[in-house]
């Protein structure tokens, strides 16, 4: 078939645990924790390098998370790498101060082109931490 491959299709918009790529950096968003407590939503981003060098994680430019107010929140986490070599899978943290809300939007910026890609992270795809 014309056009068929075992890639991964490309479209601009996933779901949690739905694996997505952009600019051959491929991503997997597979846990979303919201600690009340805190008021902290903590996403872990399973990140894949398939590029043919290093890429370095830049998570406030690469990352860009908004509640459903279309209000962009900071991360706050310090990862403790931020460089994925060729071929390398890695789990990468994020981490915002946020009330909850029911749906928040994360985008990812590969750095390389001027596109992008979004994740839809609604109340269902979300746990709340256990204290």
């Amino acid at each position: 078939m014309i056009g068929c491959s075992n890639k991964i299709p490309i479209k601009p918009e996933y779901s949690v645990n739905e694996q997505a790529i952009a600019d051959d950096i491929e991503l997997l968003i597979n846990e979303v924790i919201y600690n009340e407590t805190h008021q902290t939503l903590r996403i872990k981003v399973k990140m894949t390098n398939k590029r043919d060098n290093t890429v370095t994680i830049k998570s406030d430019e690469m990352f860009k998370l908004y509640d459903i107010n279309k209000v962009q929140i900071p991360n706050s986490y310090n990862n403790t790498t931020n460089i994925i070599k060729k071929d390398e899978t890695i789990t990468y943290i994020l981490e915002y101060s946020v009330a909850k809300k029911e749906i928040y939007e994360l985008y990812f910026y590969s750095g390389v082109v001027e596109n992008n890609i979004r994740f839809n992270i609604t109340s269902k795809d979300i746990t709340n931490a256990i204290e």
